[in-house]
């Protein structure tokens, strides 16, 4: 059975960020409802639906699946039971055992950028939200790169980064247990494009999110391109091109991995729980300029 239903679209702040009115998603959207959906986050690159207190966890994989493929996540340890592709981000601990992982993504970033194919779309539930503090913030980088000069433009277009995940995971992540080794072997450094062309509306994003150390650019001295590196997610995530959501309980947020940075912000961990539902969607190897021209 499919729900019909009524939705109501609004811009919340400069080139991205917007709200959904009106989601159900107790039933099954149907292919109307969905498309319109569908794009409006192609436009505004990530958006808002409030309201959703009685989400499950089957509703929110349903949802995720009309984006695509979800991934299993390969730390299996932080998955909800009997739910693989949902992942759990909390602070909370029952029973000597923490609900989720803690502390992710306080830095600018993609979602599975280490990947060869990196996530297309992520959806963040807040189950339990902090009554202030832990706010996830967005960069545009549609934007930021348009807003580059254009021979900054020219000069990126052709260059390629190497991502790694394991070098840099105990830094990143110095609370949690290290990685296995066969979670190691699963996590190959990868190459992506410095500059990558979205499969679905053509237009090109930077694609430079996380901490130096992940990343270098290929055929440049490490200081050199780190350096460079540094330079274009500074300007990236200068305010003009930043949107800053604040958590409601009962928030779903859905973004586009292809031309946005985020980043988690910071609460009192100490005096609020904050427990969060995250499925992303297996995405496509990023398309350079030079392969979308040809």
């Amino acid at each position: 059975r499919y729900r019909m239903s009524t939705l109501a679209f609004r811009a919340l702040s400069g080139s991205l960020g917007g709200e959904v009115s009106g989601l159900d998603l107790s039933n099954p959207l149907d292919d109307q409802t969905f498309a319109a959906i569908k794009s409006f986050w192609l436009e505004r690159v990530v958006f808002v639906a409030r309201g959703l207190d009685d989400l499950t966890p089957e509703q929110l994989v349903a949802f995720t699946r009309r984006f695509g493929e979800p991934h299993v996540f390969h730390v299996s340890r932080y998955t909800m039971p009997g739910n693989p592709e949902v992942y759990v981000i909390s602070n909370v601990v029952e029973n000597g055992k923490p609900l989720g992982a803690t502390g992710a993504g306080t830095w600018w970033h993609t979602d599975e950028m280490y990947l060869e194919k990196p996530a297309h779309c992520t959806l963040l539930y807040g189950k339990e939200v902090p009554p202030e503090g832990g706010d996830t913030i967005f960069a545009d980088m549609y934007a930021a790169y348009a807003a580059l000069s254009e021979a900054m433009r020219d000069r990126i277009d052709r260059l390629q980064v190497v991502v790694t995940r394991v070098k840099t995971y105990e830094s990143y992540y110095p609370h949690r247990p290290p990685l296995s080794e066969d979670e190691k072997a699963a996590l190959p450094d990868v190459v992506h494009p410095l500059v990558r062309v979205h499969p679905e509306t053509g237009r090109k994003a930077l694609f430079c999110g996380g901490g130096e150390a992940a990343w270098n650019i290929v055929g440049l001295p490490l200081f050199e391109g780190q350096a460079l590196l540094r330079t274009l997610r500074d300007f990236a995530t200068l305010p003009r091109f930043v949107y800053a959501h604040e958590w409601r309980p009962g928030d779903l947020l859905v973004w586009d991995n292809r031309c946005a940075l985020h980043a988690a912000t910071l609460y009192d961990t100490e005096l609020h729980r904050r427990i969060m539902y995250r499925t992303t969607v297996h995405g496509e190897a990023p398309i350079a300029p030079a392969q979308a021209a040809a």
